[in-house]
């Protein structure tokens, strides 16, 4: 398994084959952390199986800002839904416009040809942000999941702007 981490300026990103984390620290005070998460999976359809081959990789995003690099592990891994494990960021216009670049920066610069990125959102104010990404070759709205962004590496795919 191959892992890297590189640190400089306060920046922390750690990459594995099926997860990388990105942290930085924020003017505030307070870290920004990207994380992505790979899984496999396997074609439901004939057309499916077809056009992607028997397994691809879907990878999830999620987005933190905290106080602690502690408290933005918790919160990603579930361990303890105490009030402090929460994401306490103000949630800023800074913060996420550097977390949609990180995500730019994934698709395009390491996603392969069987990797397709999603990013859900639980409220209708993450929407709105998360669709600014749809001004980008890559990313579009699939018709089979209208609560999510999918994207893929437009280097490597043509895009009608719509799947499904």
């Amino acid at each position: 398994m191959r892992v890297w981490e590189r640190e400089a300026d306060g920046y922390s990103i750690v990459g594995r084959p099926t997860a990388w984390r990105i942290r930085q620290p924020m003017k505030n005070g307070q870290w920004l952390t990207v994380f992505f998460r790979r899984k496999r999976v396997k074609g439901d359809t004939k057309e499916e199986i077809k056009a992607w081959g028997d397994i691809r990789y879907v990878w999830d995003v999620a987005i933190h800002i905290g106080k602690t690099k502690r408290q933005a592990n918790r919160w990603y891994h579930g361990w303890s839904q105490k009030d402090h494990n929460r994401s306490t960021g103000d949630g800023s216009l800074a913060a996420l416009s550097q977390a949609l670049a990180y995500i730019r920066a994934f698709v395009v610069g390491y996603m392969g040809k069987r990797d397709e990125l999603q990013i859900y959102w639980s409220d209708e104010r993450r929407a709105r942000a998360y669709r600014y990404l749809l001004r980008y070759p890559g990313f579009f709205i699939d018709k089979d999941r209208p609560n999510a962004i999918t994207a893929w590496n437009p280097s490597i795919y043509e895009f009608t702007g719509e799947r499904g």
